[in-house]
């Protein structure tokens, strides 16, 4: 039941960041990401591993957006928040609460990408640009060129992807679990 809870939280994070952004109203998305928050720390997995890969999201994903706005591929439209408008070049906040949203999945909802094969880059490659795509339909991004954002987003994706399969899967590098444990 949890997992299902996560899930649906994490489908609606999306909207309720982006339909934010479009209309400055973001107390829905920081409700969801709370509480996708709460589901992880009702779990019985152990908590930490989970802030550490929401934690490593938010970087990762302050890294990634920063660097495809600097290289001028994506431009996030200026907004304000609580009176302040945010500067041009560095990710929104909303952006960050995605990924944020996105760490808290990996050991729970979105476990299954971790344990099929090769699998996931379908989902990766329908999904993940597409949400690019259509943030941008809604204007709270601009797309210089799809077909380069596309590719770009999708492996950006795909190297954090990789880095969190290969520390799921190895204890020794977050020690995610003992012996005979089920990894994710």
């Amino acid at each position: 039941m949890n997992k299902s809870i996560n899930f649906v939280l994490f489908l609606l994070i999306w909207p309720a960041a982006v339909f934010g952004a479009a209309n400055n109203q973001f107390l829905p998305m920081w409700l969801i990401l709370v509480t996708m928050f709460v589901t992880v720390v009702i779990s019985n997995k152990p908590t930490w591993v989970d802030i550490v890969l929401f934690f490593s999201t938010l970087i990762y994903g302050y890294c990634f957006e920063s660097l495809g706005t600097h290289l001028g591929w994506i431009e996030f439209n200026v907004i304000e928040f609580n009176g302040r408008q945010q500067t041009n070049g560095f990710p929104p906040h909303w952006i960050l609460a995605l990924w944020g949203g996105l760490g808290l999945t990996f050991r729970h909802s979105n476990a299954w990408l971790f344990e099929k094969d090769y699998k996931w880059l379908i989902v990766w490659l329908a999904c993940v640009p597409m949400t690019y795509f259509s943030a941008a339909q809604l204007g709270v991004i601009k797309i210089e060129s799809f077909l380069y954002m596309y590719v770009s987003v999708f492996m950006g994706w795909s190297a954090y992807f990789f880095l969190v399969r290969y520390t799921i899967n190895h204890p020794v590098v977050l020690m995610t679990y003992q012996a005979g444990q089920k990894r994710v």
